[in-house]
């Protein structure tokens, strides 16, 4: 047996510092669970936009909204104003939306347990417990700010899915302008 294997067997790691470890390895298997479907939400919200955009956009009477407005009598010059209002405002609303959803989506995961860091020969040279120690404490830190960003980005997806709702009202009531008051 070689000095290394003999330091190996004397130095042991608490069983306490195992359950953490395992625990840690748990919730940071757990948040990319989070982040993966996050990600998969965000692709069908992409996609979803892009069908839509392309509905809307063909759908908007341009020419009559750089026309200009119709002056000719009050309701008319209302029906006029409201149908560019709600047309320009629910496609903005949706453009924006677009543009949070693929931020989301090019966001890369910042936050992982950087191995290289423990490949010091000083630490070769700590009991085992102490190093699993150092460990512990930089997962739970890595954890801690990839939560962070998770809420963050699950922040900006519900603010995207308001936006749209909003917007998709916003449109539906532009529908209705051009197709009952119309």
């Amino acid at each position: 047996m070689n000095k290394y294997s003999e330091d190996l067997l004397q130095s042991t790691v608490e069983p306490s510092y195992l359950m953490v470890a395992f625990l840690c390895d748990t919730q940071y298997k757990r948040l990319i669970k989070i982040e993966d479907d996050i990600y998969t939400k965000v692709s069908i919200l992409i996609a979803f936009m892009a069908a839509l955009l392309i509905v809307v956009v063909n759908d908007m009477k341009w020419k009559e909204m750089f026309r200009g407005w119709d002056l000719s009598s009050l309701i008319a010059f209302i029906h006029t104003g409201l149908y560019q209002i709600l047309s320009l405002a629910s496609l903005l609303g949706m453009l924006l939306t677009t543009f949070i959803a693929l931020k989301i989506s090019v966001t890369k995961r910042e936050h992982e347990l950087d191995a290289t860091r423990f490949n010091i020969p000083s630490l070769y040279k700590l009991p085992a417990s102490e190093v699993a120690q150092k460990m512990i404490d930089d997962l739970c830190l890595v954890i801690d700010s990839f939560r962070k960003e998770l809420d963050y980005k699950q922040a900006m997806y519900n603010g995207a899915v308001r936006l749209l709702t909003i917007s998709t009202v916003l449109y539906v009531m532009k529908v209705v302008i051009e197709n009952v008051l119309g």
